[in-house]
């Protein structure tokens, strides 16, 4: 298992809906309920499920408002905080009409970085790639996440499918963060 998307504590029910989409579009991503679980045994969990990295959606006022991602070493059992992306705006599968979802989840996931035309938005599409373990370019099936530079300054990323549908959620980035300790490109 490559990443594992998991909540804050009490999460709204847009960040749960928010992390069920993510999880239906990403490859080998797992939906691990938080509950009462307190961040070590979280950890144990994580590790029993031999999981790489884990992502936490957290809120602003009943909105999904950031998404922290971690590389878990399962040696040392301990977490390291890689980056964060500030959610400036989602729309959830519910939420746009016509949609069409895909039968199942895809096999694979690609990043499309035809539409960034910043620094910020090509740094965010290396750092998912990591995490994600996606591909570079545009695959012929499975599933594209396309980053893009919208007017508002804010990059955009989709999921595409195939026949050029959005199959997943629209997340409006604000702001990329890089932790402390970071050496990243």
């Amino acid at each position: 298992m490559q990443i594992v998307f998991t909540t804050s504590r009490r999460p709204s029910r847009r960040t749960r809906s928010l992390v069920s989409e993510l999880v239906y579009c990403i490859p080998n991503s797992f939906k691990l309920s938080r509950g009462r679980k307190s961040l070590i045994e979280l950890i144990h969990e994580l590790i029993s499920l031999s999981a790489k990295y884990f992502a936490v959606v957290l809120e602003y006022k009943g909105n999904p408002g950031r998404i922290a991602f971690y590389k878990l070493y399962h040696e040392l059992r301990e977490p390291k905080p890689l980056f964060s992306i500030t959610i400036g705006g989602v729309k959830l599968c519910r939420e746009i009409r016509g949609r069409v979802l895909e039968k199942s989840p895809p096999r694979e996931l690609s990043i499309d970085t035809y539409g960034c035309g910043t620094d910020e938005c090509f740094k965010l599409a290396d750092l998912l790639m990591e995490v994600l373990n996606a591909k570079v370019g545009s695959a012929k099936s499975g599933v594209r996440l396309v980053l893009s530079n919208g007017c508002s300054g804010l990059i955009e990323v989709s999921f595409i499918n195939a026949g050029g549908e959005v199959v997943g959620p629209v997340i409006k980035v604000g702001k990329v963060r890089l932790f402390e300790g970071e050496d990243r490109h």
